[in-house]
């Protein structure tokens, strides 16, 4: 997907209006976005795909569409800002917002997506924590490796305190030292066989280890 640099250098001001940067994962992503738009469909369809257990957004079908009701819904008012901050009731609005198709063929799918994966993000480090933006690094890095089948396993053992999206990401970015890098590949291949259970495990180490920089 080739982005219009004009598209780009807009994204930080169509999030903004849309939701203040009021998180930390927020204000990374703002920064990031930019370095990650090439890679934005892969990264949102997955991040989309994964948080999909958490039930949120029943009336919408795609990450897509979440962002292109964000846009649309702050053309006629409707902002975080407007629902006095809470955030659940302007998650419901959005939502049950009414898409106009023609103004949905002149929005960039870009904007769509990035309006989107902010919504998801907010979404996510309320449950995660900011480290979360981490784990779109990892999309970008390698979006067949790291699935929504594989990411959705990841967040299922952080909801289980098995393991966190801190040590995910400090693991593959080889952030660790050997000893606890050793107690997180432990981990993850446990993950990995609850994805592939007839897997060799040395199979799953060796791939996993070569996911790592």
């Amino acid at each position: 997907m080739i982005v219009p640099p004009t598209v780009i250098a807009q994204l930080p001001q169509v999030i903004g209006k849309i939701i203040p940067l009021f998180t930390n994962a927020i204000k990374v992503l703002s920064t990031k976005l930019p370095l990650l738009i090439d890679k934005i469909k892969p990264i949102t369809d997955t991040i989309w795909k994964a948080s999909q257990a958490m039930e949120v957004y029943k009336s919408t079908a795609s990450a897509e569409k979440l962002g292109d009701k964000v846009i649309q819904a702050e053309q006629q008012g409707v902002t975080l800002e407007s629902c006095m901050g809470d955030y659940k009731a302007y998650q419901n609005k959005i939502d049950n917002f009414n898409l106009d198709a023609d103004k949905s063929l002149i929005i960039p799918v870009e904007e769509k997506l990035s309006a989107s994966l902010v919504l998801m993000t907010i979404e996510l480090e309320e449950r995660y924590g900011p480290e979360i933006v981490g784990i779109f690094g990892l999309i970008n890095r390698n979006s067949d490796f790291f699935s929504s089948d594989r990411i959705s396993k990841y967040l299922e053992a952080c909801d289980q305190a098995y393991i966190s999206i801190s040590d995910i990401c400090s693991y593959f970015n080889s952030n660790l030292n050997r000893q606890d890098s050793n107690l997180v590949e432990k981990k993850l291949i446990e993950i990995e066989k609850s994805i592939k259970s007839d897997i060799n495990e040395g199979n799953i180490v060796s791939s996993i280890r070569l996911e790592r920089e």
